[in-house]
């Protein structure tokens, strides 16, 4: 059941992974109302990369003590040409990457959702922003905290580390969307993502999940004018591929809009539909080290 603590996490380690998920939401417990939730997302975005022991999580807990943020929506975490002292964790809500050019545009790169993180390289100046969508709740973790977790906790590195490859892979997959999926396709493989994103941190229920954003953040997600978007989801709505209806997506045939959408969830890594090629888990397992 979405919010709940532990739900959803079976593997080998099962027991233990529960405990550590208690043992963490206990440390942080009454310091931000609505904590379980959040942490459940962070620890389930993570479990499905790699497996946590009692040590990793309680690890993961102390890192965060005393280090939660509520942010208003349109709040800069992170300016461009900055370097940043610390690593954000999105703890609940939605916030994005973007660029913005010397004339006023501005062209959105990812969506965060709840258990993403900022960036884990903390060697330079970060050559994008990256800003709240909505209000949301956020870790900031110190350079020397992550430093400590590098030491000493490999399991919980590694799982970082391909949490970063798949946001690799997302940035990828939204390169070929821009360079040769057409208008319709571009928003319903946006909506596929984010609906796949959303289910796998049981945020998604009824073939439906949150949907903030606006025309104009559509728009510069996929590369069109605001009046093309519009007109593209008019189409999708008539064609019965997508139900918009106030702040939530419904996809009445999720098969059929990924049909539509050339989508495939294979780049996403996400519980049974993740297949983990050489390309991500081995590459993960032999360099767990975040570049710090």
């Amino acid at each position: 059941m979405p919010g709940r603590v532990g739900a959803g996490l079976t593997n080998a380690k099962g027991g233990a992974n529960r405990g550590a998920i208690c043992a963490l939401v206990g440390i942080i417990l009454a310091r931000v109302p609505g904590h379980a939730a959040m942490i459940d997302a962070l620890v389930r975005r993570l479990q499905v990369l790699s497996p946590l022991s009692q040590k990793d999580g309680d690890l993961l807990a102390s890192i965060m003590k005393d280090r939660l943020r509520r942010l208003k929506p349109r709040h800069e975490i992170v300016a461009e040409g900055k370097t940043p002292g610390h690593i954000v964790f999105l703890l609940s809500g939605w916030a994005c990457r973007c660029k913005n050019l010397k004339d006023g545009r501005r062209q959105t790169m990812a969506y965060l959702l709840d258990g993403d993180l900022s960036d884990m390289s903390l060697l330079g100046r970060i050559d994008h922003s990256i800003e709240t969508v909505t209000a949301a709740t956020v870790a900031e973790v110190p350079r020397d905290a992550m430093l400590e977790l590098k030491e000493r906790s490999p399991g919980l590195t590694a799982a970082l580390r391909r949490l970063e490859l798949v946001g690799e892979a997302i940035a990828l997959e939204w390169i070929v969307s821009l360079g040769q999926r057409t208008a319709q396709e571009r928003l319903a493989h946006l909506f596929c993502e984010i609906f796949t994103r959303c289910r796998s941190v049981g945020l998604a229920r009824d073939n439906g999940c949150p949907m903030p954003l606006t025309q104009t953040e559509l728009a510069s997600a996929v590369g069109l004018s605001i009046v093309h978007v519009n007109r593209t989801l008019q189409e999708l709505r008539s064609s019965d591929l997508i139900v918009l209806d106030g702040k939530r997506l419904s996809i009445p045939d999720v098969a059929r809009l990924q049909n539509f959408a050339l989508f495939s969830p294979d780049y996403l890594y996400i519980g049974a539909e993740r297949r983990p090629g050489r390309h991500l888990a081995a590459d993960a397992s032999a360099d767990v080290q975040p570049a710090l």
